[in-house]
């Protein structure tokens, strides 16, 4: 698929969907990446109708994915292979935050397994078994 580069994808927020861009962190600079509409609609998919703690997980969660990509040099989806999902469970969190408990280190692992399952559901992305392999290590070893 081809990637279109930054300056030609220029995203629309609708204004019900302008907190929930101010959640994950974007900013007017970097609604255009390439991984913002996948992470809204990905958000929005999961957290739809329900509870307020599992809204807090995949907000919480996916403020350090995007935080992660957005300092990455990755370009698109296929970039984002096992060994960048590898290094950010098991090294770039703890980069981007001060400390991280076992829940948060468990929802990251799940909404990451999650997200790379939705993304191969929306052809974007090959790594999902990969992926959900490395959630299971994780789990164990932390």
């Amino acid at each position: 698929l081809p990637v279109l580069k930054k300056e030609q994808r220029k995203t629309v927020i609708l204004e019900q969907d302008i907190s929930i861009y101010e959640n994950l962190g974007f900013t007017p600079k970097t609604v255009d990446n390439f991984y913002t509409k996948d992470l809204i609609n990905f958000y929005k998919e999961k957290t739809d109708g329900m509870s307020e703690s599992t809204q807090r997980k995949y907000q919480n969660s996916l403020y350090d994915i995007r935080e992660v990509l957005e300092r990455s040099t990755v370009q698109n989806w296929d970039e984002c292979n096992f060994s960048f999902w590898q290094e950010f469970i098991s090294n770039g969190i703890y980069k981007i935050n001060d400390r991280v408990s076992k829940t948060k280190l468990n929802d990251m692992v799940s909404t990451v397994k999650a997200l790379a399952k939705w993304l191969e559901k929306e052809k974007k992305f090959q790594h999902a078994k990969r992926i959900a392999a490395l959630g299971m290590e994780t789990e164990v070893i932390k």
